[in-house]
């Protein structure tokens, strides 16, 4: 599993939106804090482009499910920013999961 892992991780700097955004989908789907730090670089460089909005969302999704609680101050202040769309959805959703992370004190 970890070599999945490592290769999304890897994907996440693909010059392709959609391999970016396939990787980001495959890290959601493992919830594993492992990815944490490299979805949180590779979603500030994504917020760029705001054509890739669906990348974007599938980033800030991964993170929250992956309980990578570190990110939540870097989501919150995203929202100051009124991306709009699925993409604040995905932060409300996020910052909703990480947010009980931190009040319950689990561990990432």
């Amino acid at each position: 599993m970890a070599s999945t892992i490592d290769h999304d991780i890897e994907q996440l700097s693909h010059a392709r939106s959609s391999k970016r955004c396939a990787a980001a989908r495959r890290l959601r789907k493992l919830g594993d804090p492992k990815p944490g730090v490299a979805l949180l670089v590779a979603l500030k460089e994504e917020l760029k482009d705001e054509r890739t909005w669906e990348t974007q969302y599938q980033m800030i999704m991964a993170i929250g499910h992956s309980n990578y609680s570190e990110a939540l101050p870097e989501i919150e202040s995203l929202i100051s920013r009124q991306i709009g769309g699925m993409v604040e959805i995905a932060m409300g959703d996020t910052i909703l999961r990480l947010s009980r992370v931190v009040d319950n004190g689990w561990k990432t």
